[in-house]
């Protein structure tokens, strides 16, 4: 392996479509000869690949800052992702003090009971969804399941139109996994242009007549009695939109591929609904939906066998450390009801997914209606295609299935998108 200044040299380039299709191998390699290594793309950053230097990493966020700024020459400098997003995501490119007035209210909005109060609507919408296909023995089953309805449940969290999901879902799809200066990244951004103007009047409209949505609570929420400022209120919007779209999207779509390929494991769940908490967790750590966060060290500090500056950059492998075979047995295996597991797939630390109860929910009301309204369903395999760049989100454009035609149920709510 080359070494520069000390530094052990990898050719990691996550967007990149060679590493999406070849990222567990990569991975592998990584831990096994260097776990702490350095990358030249992106103006440069570390990458830890082991689940001990990403758990570390992770929880100490004194050393590894989330936060972001503007750098003298007016670009973007720091936060969450290599490179930066056009907006700052509110609270997760923060630290304390900022993040935790922000968190607290987001805390409240995703707790337990709040998710749970949405059960019911998810499996309504999700009737509603499968309802329009069920007669016809065909689905996509991410574009006419798997897309909508995390998209569908976060506008009705937020308050927003719901025949608008598919304005707010088809840039944030597009976003994670478009490779930079792709076709699909400017019409992801063109897309972000449109959402960012919907949520100005929506945000506007809350300021004059609060209602009882998500929107509502964060305009009229204060820090040390002052409101968030509109820059504020926007980037706290878009976070919600960006984390609630397409990350569980690409988890469902994950287990549908695995189930159609593994026969054993679908008539499991199948036979034994119960046992999809367990393995909703394996799902999460074999395909494990956000690839990768970064931080950007506050001093200088040593990890994993190398030293790192103050002010560098550190991405963290979460994938490859959900991979790693001393922090799990068989880690290359899929276990369906492997316990315990300790996974990153939500991140650890105080950055740890807000939205997890919302995503576990999700999955078990989308795997449970599929497996019991659709239970024989193959994917046409040469039609799904995958994420061309697993640069921030691993997951699929499209998953084609064919199923025994069945008879729609009926939905108590109606759904005009």
């Amino acid at each position: 392996m080359e070494q520069r200044g000390g530094k052990p040299i990898v050719d990691f380039d996550h967007f990149a479509e060679a590493h999406a299709r070849e990222w567990v191998e990569r991975a592998k390699s990584m831990r096994g000869q260097c776990p702490v290594a350095w990358s030249d793309h992106y103006k440069g950053f570390w990458v830890l690949s082991r689940y001990r230097e990403v758990a570390a990493a992770a929880k100490d966020w004194r050393t590894f800052s989330s936060a972001r700024w503007v750098g003298p020459d007016g670009t973007l400098e720091g936060g969450t992702v290599i490179p930066p997003l056009l907006f700052r995501m509110n609270p997760d490119e923060l630290d304390p003090p900022e993040w935790k007035p922000v968190r607290a209210l987001m805390n409240r909005a995703f707790s337990t009971g709040a998710v749970e109060a949405l059960r019911w609507t998810a499996e309504e919408y999700t009737t509603i969804l499968l309802d329009r296909r069920i007669t016809s023995g065909h689905i996509d089953l991410v574009l006419d399941l798997a897309n909508p309805l995390p998209a569908i449940i976060t506008l009705e969290i937020m308050g927003l139109p719901l025949e608008d999901w598919p304005g707010y879902a088809e840039p944030f799809h597009l976003i994670p996994s478009a490779i930079p200066g792709s076709e699909e990244q400017l019409r992801a951004f063109k897309g972000l242009e449109w959402i960012i103007a919907r949520l100005g009047e929506a945000a506007a409209a809350r300021r004059s007549r609060p209602e009882g949505d998500f929107i509502s609570q964060v305009v009229t929420a204060e820090v040390d009695g002052k409101p968030f400022s509109d820059q504020e209120v926007m980037e706290i919007l878009l976070q919600v939109i960006g984390g609630g779209v397409d990350t569980t999207t690409s988890l469902v779509a994950h287990a549908f591929w695995h189930l159609n390929a593994s026969e054993a494991d679908r008539r499991r769940l199948i036979d034994n609904p119960c046992l999809m908490p367990e393995a909703t967790d394996e799902f999460l750590r074999f395909y494990t939906p956000v690839h990768s966060s970064s931080r950007t060290t506050t001093r200088d500090v040593e990890i994993g066998g190398q030293r790192l500056g103050s002010k560098e950059r550190v991405l963290l492998f979460f994938a490859s450390a959900n991979r790693d075979e001393e922090a799990f047995a068989n880690a290359d295996r899929f276990v369906i009801d492997r316990a315990p597991n300790r996974h990153l797939a939500f991140g650890a630390g105080m950055h740890l997914c807000v939205g997890a109860h919302l995503a576990r929910m999700l999955f078990d009301v989308m795997m449970k209606a599929v497996l019991t309204r659709l239970p024989d369903y193959r994917i046409i395999e040469a039609e799904a295609r995958p994420y061309k760049s697993y640069g921030g989100v691993s997951g699929w454009d499209k998953m084609p299935a064919k199923f025994t035609p069945g008879q729609p149920i009926g939905s108590a709510l109606t759904l005009n998108a």
